[in-house]
Formats: C-alpha cells, sequence, structure tokens
C-alpha cells in the first residue's frame, strides 16, 4: 500500500475517450508531469503522537445512511497498521500519526477490485473524528471510540 502522506496518482478512463483524443491527453500528461506544480506541504504537529493502538468502533456518515465498521490498530512510534473490518469486508490499513493529526488509508478487494478508504482526522482523549474520501464514492464524516477487544 502507498505511504498516505506522498499520493499521486493519474487515472485515464479510455473507454471514456473519442477518437483522436488520445493525443490531446498525452499532450496534456506530459506538459503537466514534465513540470509539476510545486506543493506546500503543511507542518506537521510536534510533540509525542497519541496513543490510538487497541480496537475502535467506527461511525461513517454517508448521504444515503450511516454505517458501522471496525478498526484494530496497531502502533510503533508514529506509524500505524491495522485491519479495517466493514459490514462484509475487511483489508489491512497503514498510515500515520503525528501529535493528534491522524492519516491511514486501508483498501479492502471486491469483485475483482479494490474499494479504497482515506482517513484523515483529530484524536481526542478517548475517540477520534475525520472526513473519509472513497473517491469516486464521495466522502463522509466519521466518528471512532474505543472499545475493548478480547480477540
Amino acid at each position: 500500500m502507498d505511504d498516505p502522506e506522498n499520493l499521486s496518482s493519474v487515472d485515464v478512463m479510455p473507454w471514456m475517450m473519442k477518437p483522436a483524443e488520445d493525443s490531446l491527453v498525452a499532450s496534456q500528461l506530459f506538459s503537466i508531469l514534465s513540470s509539476p506544480p510545486q506543493l506546500d506541504r503543511p507542518s506537521l504537529p510536534t510533540g509525542t503522537p497519541a496513543d490510538i493502538a487497541g480496537a475502535w468502533e467506527v461511525e461513517m456518515d454517508f448521504l444515503v445512511s450511516p454505517v458501522t465498521h471496525f478498526l484494530l490498530l496497531e502502533q510503533e512510534g508514529n506509524q500505524l497498521r491495522g485491519i479495517h473490518q466493514g459490514e462484509l469486508l475487511s483489508g489491512k490499513l497503514k498510515g500515520t500519526i503525528h501529535g493528534d493529526q491522524v492519516q491511514f488509508r486501508s483498501s479492502q478487494a471486491y469483485e475483482g477490485t479494490r474499494l479504497g478508504f482515506s482517513f484523515s482526522g483529530k484524536v481526542t482523549a478517548q475517540s477520534m473524528t475525520g472526513s473519509v474520501d472513497l473517491g469516486e464514492y464521495g466522502e463522509a464524516k466519521w466518528v471512532a471510540r474505543r472499545v475493548s477487544y478480547t480477540g
């Protein structure tokens, strides 16, 4: 899985293009990628990263309806890894925490493709809140609360 702090990609869907548009797309991609824009990176929070290792129940508030997922997080310093369990699917997750700011991505296999979740948020005593981006499937707000895990 990619490092969530260094993500960049380009998706081209050729089945949506008209004949001869490939050369226009290629020219524009070459132009942009030959001299990419310089992006300002926000400074990361300093200090000891919050301890978020353990089990979490996550409520995601999608446009149609809310859903409940679970996270099992392992933490080494500011590095995170673990499992993201949805209603029917589960997948690995990887991310970082700097101070009280958390970012992680998970990926779940589904019918020959992958469903990607990109979480960002803030940690408080026993909860986390933020937004999750599912790419073409949109964005949602999320709230996570610690739960006891005896597995």
